[in-house]
């Protein structure tokens, strides 16, 4: 029989978990959330939720909610919360959630919608995420001002520029 070698042997790392702010009115609640491509919508642990005394509404019809094997996870498409501040780091957004009855050794999951929507540049080895997509520019991250020292002869040469395309414009 042949002996595999170790670089026969299939490589294993770690999970991308991402530290987050839940932020619902003034309150701030940290929690630990799986980068999950598995998962088809956003989910929080059904304790974490109840331990953080969240609000949460229940569904008239249930909906099934699959993990990355097709099978329905347990407890989840019952019950959601209203949508609520996600912080991750500058990056803040409004979200929907699924809650439901997910592994304990994180509070959510953070679906391949979610990274599809926000798109960002991901550093799997040192588990960081970069916003530079146009709809987290647009809708997630904060405006950023330039301001520029300008003299008062710039000044004065911009007014005479817009003046004189001000009256060539009216003629």
């Amino acid at each position: 029989m042949k002996r595999l070698r170790t670089q026969d042997l299939p490589e294993h790392g770690s999970r991308f978990i991402i530290q987050a702010i839940i932020r619902i009115g003034r309150r701030e609640l940290g929690c630990q959330l799986l980068i999950d491509c598995g998962a088809t919508g956003p989910i929080l642990r059904e304790e974490w939720v109840r331990e953080s005394e969240i609000l949460v509404k229940k569904r008239q019809k249930p909906i099934e909610v699959q993990n990355a094997s097709q099978q329905p996870i347990p407890r989840v498409g019952v019950h959601y919360i209203q949508p609520v501040g996600l912080v991750i780091g500058k990056h803040t957004e409004q979200l929907v959630w699924e809650v439901g009855q997910i592994e304990d050794s994180v509070d959510g999951y953070l679906p391949v919608t979610w990274l599809s929507k926000h798109n960002p540049n991901i550093d799997w080895e040192k588990c960081i995420l970069q916003w530079h997509s146009k709809y987290c520019r647009e809708h997630c991250l904060p405006k950023e001002y330039e301001f520029e020292l300008v003299d008062s002869y710039q000044l004065q040469q911009e007014v005479l520029e817009d003046l004189a395309s001000a009256v060539a414009t009216v003629t």
